[in-house]
């Protein structure tokens, strides 16, 4: 098949640029693309995600899936913290036994508590709309139980003093997700196709 003359005159100019040296100081040069990075892509596909990796783009869920690892670590490590920093001021609460301090160990613990909480709403929310994007089932993640979580750090963080009917963290014991999103919690059973 012969060439247009479009053609022709691109590839003449393409042929003298390569003579006169301009293409010898590109980076890379001489080194072929390295797209085969996954066997299932489509060859047409692999140029498209080269150039998306190249241009350092990422998809909204693994962004998400980024973000939602960092908070879990964060609520780690503020646990760890206030565990303590528990430990040192229950060891001053003891060796002082003043009611004014271990009152104020309660307050502390109570603040924990409600954060946490407030925290653990906000990760599960992160998850639910993590689960609706991500691309395949296999790759959603579980939903917090927010009232039991917090119910197992207050177990593993006692009170000085009995419980009082009322007290602020009492009602994120007995909160649990509103009905859509505790819906979405649900994964689809699969369907065996062989017996």
């Amino acid at each position: 098949m012969a060439m247009s003359w479009i053609e022709w005159v691109a590839e003449r100019k393409i042929q003298q640029a390569q003579e006169q040296g301009e293409f010898d100081d590109l980076e890379g040069a001489g080194r072929p693309l390295d797209l085969a990075h996954d066997a299932r892509t489509p060859p047409e596909q692999r140029v498209v995600d080269h150039l998306l990796k190249q241009a350092r783009y990422v998809p909204e869920w693994v962004e998400l899936a980024r973000e939602i690892d960092r908070r879990r670590e964060r609520l780690e490590r503020e646990e760890r913290s206030f565990a303590e920093r528990r430990a040192r001021a229950m060891g001053r609460a003891r060796s002082l036994a003043e009611p004014a301090l271990l009152r104020e160990l309660d307050e502390a613990r109570d603040r924990f508590l409600l954060r946490t909480a407030e925290q653990l709403r906000e990760l599960d929310r992160l998850i639910a709309r993590f689960n609706l994007i991500v691309p395949t089932i296999s790759r959603q993640r579980r939903r917090i139980r927010v009232a039991e979580s917090v119910r197992a750090l207050a177990e593993r963080y006692p009170r000085w003093r009995p419980l009082r009917d009322g007290e602020p963290w009492e009602a994120v014991c007995r909160e649990e997700s509103p009905p859509l999103l505790r819906l979405s919690n649900r994964l689809p059973r699969r369907r065996r196709l062989l017996p």
